[in-house]
């Protein structure tokens, strides 16, 4: 609670942006996710190759993705979206955007929509939100009844950032405000009145 607590202070500071309504899931719930709809699957644009990838028992381990078509299992999907030592946390970003999408296609794919309780009930435990079950099976359905190409991904890359070390030698990003305050103002685009309400 304290972390998405934390969360919603640092991006309405931040952006602007009002915080209403949250969804936390944890590593367990979303290899279960990528499971529920019997694997995603992902197109690896080059190889990736991670040598101190983190395990559950606080050692590492050698995880590999090679370049092309890959059908991927929970815990396969959850490597591909955290590994981030061969390049950085943007490409990261970009995988977990990719695995996303991969999963808005499975789901639809497989009309997934008559098992949405039963899969909503079966990540209890593993998932965190101020939603109400009658919300998160509302919010399914509207997102099952969305088309690929009505998804918008908006994110701070590279070109937004700039590296910089701190006195204390930490290793931070700085970030181009305006071009990320311009970015927010188009993904944050509010319903214009119609007049019809006040």
């Amino acid at each position: 609670a304290a972390g998405v607590a934390l969360a919603k202070r640092t991006i309405e500071a931040n952006f602007g942006i009002p915080i209403d309504y949250y969804i936390s899931i944890d590593f367990r719930g979303f290899q279960k996710v990528v499971d529920a709809v019997g694997g995603i699957d992902v197109d690896v644009p080059y190889y990736i190759r991670d040598d101190d990838y983190p395990t559950e028992n606080y050692g590492t381990k050698t995880v590999e993705f090679f370049p092309g078509p890959h059908h991927m299992d929970g815990q396969t999907a959850l490597e591909y979206v955290r590994t981030r030592h061969q390049d950085s946390d943007f490409a990261r970003r970009q995988r977990q955007e990719q695995v996303l999408l991969a999963l808005f296609d499975k789901a639809k794919g497989i009309n997934i929509a008559p098992r949405l309780p039963s899969l909503l009930r079966s990540f209890a435990g593993t998932v965190q939100t101020n939603f109400t079950f009658d919300e998160q099976l509302a919010l399914g359905r509207v997102a099952l009844a969305m088309q690929h190409d009505g998804i918008g991904l908006y994110s701070i890359d590279q070109t937004m950032t700039s590296d910089w070390t701190t006195p204390n030698g930490e290793e931070v990003l700085l970030g181009d405000w305006p071009t990320i305050k311009e970015l927010v103002g188009r993904t944050f685009v509010l319903p214009q009145s119609t007049g019809d309400s006040p």
